[in-house]
């Protein structure tokens, strides 16, 4: 069984969704249940392990862009857990994660809403994947929305700013189940994502939301 590290959980509904890279092949894969699209909050896989894990794939004829890493998970196996600046560094031995403005993510597919946040629109150009890894040249700061959810703006200065500010360039919610931090600093290795196809108002896409960092 070929070893897979744990790069991504984040929450989706009432279960998370996992992101893993297989070390072997650098492949990037979202790692689902045997049975549907999201495991249970109780699942046992954390960022930063590395398990050895059995994959099925999923038939072509059932993938569609951009959700094209998706691959089931049908038997699994503990191996060792790696954390802070080795599974940072880990990562950057094994993908690209290229310096970028916010609209040149996701091969430049990503669209923003007038309050800026941003999606990939179903019916518009898509990217070939889902999930990736970049550095933004501007911090990111962290701010609550209406909901109490918590959320990360970039700002043309690097300051921090409001949602109605004119500097304001992306708000972008974060889905990961570590524990938020104020400030992310520039340059910060980032795992971006994009939803399974959803619905809101007059859009209807993939919206962006940030998985996850690594200091």
């Amino acid at each position: 069984m070929p070893k897979v590290l744990i790069v991504g959980k984040t929450k989706m509904g009432s279960g998370v969704c996992l992101g893993g890279i297989v070390l072997t092949s650098c492949r990037s894969v979202r790692l689902l249940p045997k049975i549907g699209k999201t495991h249970a909050k109780s699942t046992p896989f954390k960022l930063g392990e590395i398990w050895n894990l059995e994959l099925q794939d999923i038939p072509e004829s059932e993938l569609s862009l951009p959700h094209t890493e998706d691959v089931r998970v049908i038997s699994k196996d503990y191996v060792k857990k790696l954390s802070g600046r080795k599974l940072r560094d880990r990562i950057l031995r094994i993908t690209d994660a290229p310096l970028v403005y916010p609209d040149q993510l996701f091969e430049g597919c990503i669209q923003f809403t007038d309050l800026r946040k941003a999606l990939v629109y179903l019916y518009g150009a898509k990217p070939k994947y889902s999930t990736g890894f970049w550095r933004l040249d501007k911090a990111l700061h962290k701010r609550f929305d209406d909901y109490g959810k918590v959320r990360y703006l970039y700002c043309k200065d690097d300051r921090s700013c409001d949602v109605v500010d004119q500097d304001l360039v992306l708000d972008v919610p974060y889905k990961g189940c570590e524990s938020p931090i104020e400030i992310i600093p520039r340059e910060t290795l980032l795992r971006f994502s994009l939803t399974r196809e959803y619905r809101a108002k007059k859009y209807v896409g993939f919206w962006l939301q940030l998985s996850g960092w690594f200091l």
